[in-house]
């Protein structure tokens, strides 16, 4: 990474107990990943690569990215090599975990590779191998993690997981998107006249949506 004077200012973003844990040296923020956190390159003292994730409590975070749903992720990841050995080996393990006031972070080791969607830059033999490398995921993540355990849906899950969580995130999107998305006039799109969100929300909300929505089982 180098220490240079912007790898350095990049640690800032790091809280101080998990530089002095890690013994980070230097920072570079990585972008990308569909995550609110900060997500950083580190270098600790003796050369060696971690990425460190950090989520800082704020107003207007959404169910799903809020500091708590963050902080699930490394118990999850606990869980997985904890409980799923045949699952373990693919999965990144965890390097620590913190959490303090108005603040959570985790750490991973660095893995080189290129992520699965860089592939679809490449053309067609590009195409073939991201196809090969997606399925061989799911057929891991069939095999050894979903069809690990089984356990009945917890009544109203389809309803709070689908309609009701766009219900829960509909004032936040309403502040950034164009109003004409989420208010009370139909949408034409490519020359189809599209139901407002309320009305596909109250179709969504109907018992026959209700039980169509309703699985029977967590995997």
């Amino acid at each position: 990474l180098g220490l240079d004077l912007a790898h350095r200012d990049a640690l800032r973003e790091i809280p101080r107990q998990v530089r002095g844990e890690l013994d980070l040296r230097a920072a570079r923020r990585l972008h990308g990943g569909g995550t609110p956190a900060r997500v950083l390159l580190c270098e600790d003292g003796s050369g060696g690569r971690v990425v460190v994730k950090v989520l800082r409590a704020g107003a207007g975070k959404v169910d799903g990215h809020d500091l708590a749903s963050f902080m699930g992720k490394p118990r999850q990841i606990a869980a997985v090599h904890r409980d799923q050995p045949e699952l373990a080996p693919h999965y990144v393990p965890l390097a620590g975990a913190w959490q303090g006031p108005g603040w959570g972070a985790y750490a991973m080791p660095w893995v080189d590779g290129d992520p699965p969607v860089a592939l679809l830059t490449r053309g067609l033999a590009g195409a073939d191998e991201f196809t090969r490398m997606v399925r061989l995921v799911f057929e891991v993540l069939g095999e050894h993690g979903y069809a690990a355990s089984r356990s009945p849906a917890p009544a109203g899950y389809g309803q709070a997981a689908y309609p009701g969580r766009v219900r829960r995130r509909l004032p936040l999107l309403a502040r950034h998107l164009d109003a004409t998305l989420t208010g009370a006039e139909a949408l034409r799109v490519n020359g189809r006249v599209i139901a407002t969100v309320g009305e596909l929300l109250a179709r969504a909300e109907r018992p026959g949506a209700r039980l169509a929505l309703q699985p029977a089982a967590l995997w």
